[in-house]
C-alpha cells in the first residue's frame, strides 16, 4: 500500500543515491564536478539580488578587488564647503561665476587668493570683525540688531584648498570660513 501511495510523487521526491564503489570517483576530490552554489534570494528595496548560502567557511575578498578599490595616488578628494552670503554678495559672486564661464569655488579661491597677494586678507578680515570701541567705563553688549536675509552657498573644493583656507582663516584670527570669504568677496567684488 505505501509503495501504490506515493507512485504519483515518485518523480518528485529525491532519490537516495547508490553508495558510491571504488570504481565511482569522489565529487569532493574533483573539484570540476563539485554542483553549484545555491543562491539564496536576498531583497534589498525593490531589487531582488542573489547571494551564495554561506556554508560554514569564509573567503577574503580576491586581492584585485581590494586593490581596485583605492586609486593608486590618493590625493584628499573633494570636500564641501558651506556659508551664507547677504543677497547682495551672492548675486554678485553669481554673476562672476556666470560672466567669467567658472563655478562658484573657483570665483571664491580667486577673491581670497587676490586678497592674499594683495598683502589685505588680514585687515580685510579685522574691518568685517570690527565692533565699534565702548566709550564709556564698562564694556557693553552688541545688540543683535534687525534679523538679515542670508542665502546659503555650498561649493566643492579640492581638500587641499579647503585646508588652505583653513590655514588662511588661522593666519588671519578669522571667526570662520564665511567671515574670511566674505571679506574677500566684498573686496573683489565691489
Amino acid at each position: 500500500m505505501t509503495t501504490r501511495r506515493f507512485e504519483s510523487i515518485s518523480g518528485i521526491l529525491n532519490r537516495t543515491p547508490a553508495p558510491a564503489t571504488a570504481a565511482d570517483p569522489d565529487p569532493a576530490a574533483d573539484p570540476a564536478q563539485q554542483p553549484e552554489p545555491v543562491l539564496a534570494p536576498q531583497e534589498a528595496g525593490n531589487v531582488t539580488k542573489l547571494h551564495p548560502k554561506p556554508n560554514g567557511r569564509r573567503s577574503a575578498p580576491p586581492a584585485n578587488k581590494r586593490d581596485s578599490a583605492a586609486p593608486a595616488t590618493h590625493d584628499g578628494g573633494v570636500r564641501r564647503v558651506a556659508f551664507r552670503l547677504d543677497p547682495t554678495l551672492h548675486a554678485g559672486l553669481t554673476t562672476a561665476a556666470a560672466s567669467q564661464k567658472t563655478s562658484l569655488g573657483q570665483v571664491v579661491l580667486d577673491a581670497v587668493e587676490a586678497a592674499h597677494h594683495a598683502n589685505v586678507l588680514r585687515d580685510l578680515v579685522a574691518a568685517e570683525a570690527a565692533s565699534p570701541e565702548p566709550d564709556g567705563l564698562f564694556p557693553r553688549l552688541q545688540t543683535r540688531g534687525t534679523a538679515r536675509a542670508t542665502v546659503p552657498v555650498e561649493i566643492r573644493l579640492h581638500a587641499r584648498a579647503a585646508a588652505v583656507l583653513d590655514t588662511l582663516v588661522d593666519q588671519t584670527q578669522a571667526d570662520s570660513r564665511t567671515q574670511l570669504i566674505v571679506a574677500a568677496l566684498r573686496h573683489r567684488l565691489k
